[in-house]
């Protein structure tokens, strides 16, 4: 792949077929009529809202009013924010042979991201597991242990749960040398990660279980012999 970069005007041009470009670009997370959250990785602490420019009507050159779907005239970006393709979906647009049977590449370098140690989410993951039980069981006999009866009670309580804010990040390199406003971007270069919406569940059961027995021992010398 070596090193790829985009920068406007080309960044308009490239369009939403990104792979007509280079087969190793996609359209980002998110297109112009969606906003996107940035994360710093380090204080986990948000420091931008970069948000598309949606068109709610502008004239065309006719004096035409456009909808949402047509790009407003003279707008410097055709894509928010421009990301790179897993292997899979490169395969696919540069044509390679059997392209359907490739598999996207994973991060196996413990040196680059010690992912042994650390989710990539950081701390925006949080997951838990909780098991109770409680269990208690009377007997009394009588009659030298001939009959008796038995009670048992049995407590289980099971909860699951977690939430994340990424949903499934993947590893991506920030391609664009300028953002929207075609200023410098901060982070052209840079190792980041996507994800959303967020996500959460959780899980419990509760249950008792009551039982009751009687049980007694019979002996042949029990009954007169004939």
């Amino acid at each position: 792949m070596g090193q790829l970069s985009v920068s406007s005007p080309q960044l308009f041009q490239i369009g939403t077929n990104t792979a007509a470009v280079n087969p190793w670009l996609s359209g980002g997370p998110a297109n112009q009529q969606q906003p996107i959250w940035f994360i710093d990785g380090t204080s986990n602490q948000q420091y931008q809202i970069y948000s598309g420019f949606v068109n709610t009507g502008a004239l065309s050159a006719t004096g035409t009013a456009q909808g949402p779907s047509i790009a407003l005239t003279g707008q410097s970006f055709s894509n928010e924010f421009l990301g790179i393709s897993g292997y899979n979906g490169f395969a696919n647009a540069a044509g390679i042979p059997n392209a359907g049977k490739t598999r996207d590449k994973s991060l196996t370098d413990a040196g680059v991201f010690n992912f042994f140690k650390n989710l990539i989410d950081g701390p925006t993951k949080h997951e838990y597991e909780k098991f109770n039980t409680a269990n208690i069981d009377l007997s009394q006999t009588f009659l030298d242990d001939r009959i008796g009866i038995d009670l048992t009670y049995d407590h289980q309580k099971y909860m699951n749960g977690g939430q994340q804010l990424l949903g499934n990040p993947t590893i991506q390199i920030d391609v664009q040398k300028q953002l929207q406003d075609l200023s410098t971007n901060p982070n052209f270069g840079r190792a980041f990660v996507t994800g959303g919406p967020g996500s959460g569940n959780s899980y419990q059961s509760d249950r008792k279980f009551y039982r009751g027995s009687l049980f007694g021992e019979v002996r042949p010398s029990d009954f007169p012999a004939r």
